[in-house]
């Protein structure tokens, strides 16, 4: 804002917002044990404003999981076990269709059903598909 310090405006900023946890959506038996579900937990949080609170959903829902590989030859990671989650877990692109339609979507509807009308909610998703088609990589 012209003529406000940039100082000033953000303790300002800092003064109109709190934000407070409110917990996990998942306990880690429905979130990690097979039938897997994301290899990290929902988490929710309160953000309070002068006029207006938001509840806020962050979730990492694991990409397609790849596991099952080995380092190539000549390489840093020759002859070690690869995967790109904490779950070991590797599925097909079907699979991870599968997944996140009938294990991880079902609990985002949940919650956003949940919300009131004093209170938005805005889900924040990582690793979550953009495209139409799901990518291999």
């Amino acid at each position: 804002v012209d003529g406000i310090p940039f100082a000033w405006g953000l303790r300002i900023c800092l003064m109109a917002l709190a934000v407070s946890p409110l917990g996990t959506l998942l306990t880690a038996e429905e979130c990690f044990i097979v039938p897997v579900v994301s290899d990290h937990m929902p988490q929710t949080f309160r953000v309070m404003g002068a006029s207006q609170n938001v509840e806020v959903m962050s979730w990492n829902v694991m990409s397609r999981g790849r596991a099952g590989k080995t380092g190539r030859a000549g390489t840093a990671l020759e002859g070690k076990a690869l995967t790109n989650n904490g779950l070991d877990c590797d599925e097909t692109p079907a699979d991870y269709e599968q997944r996140l339609k009938e294990r991880m979507l079902p609990v985002l509807a949940g919650w956003m059903q949940g919300s009131s009308n004093d209170c938005r909610r805005v889900a924040c998703m990582q690793e979550f598909p953009v495209q139409p088609l799901l990518q291999q990589e």
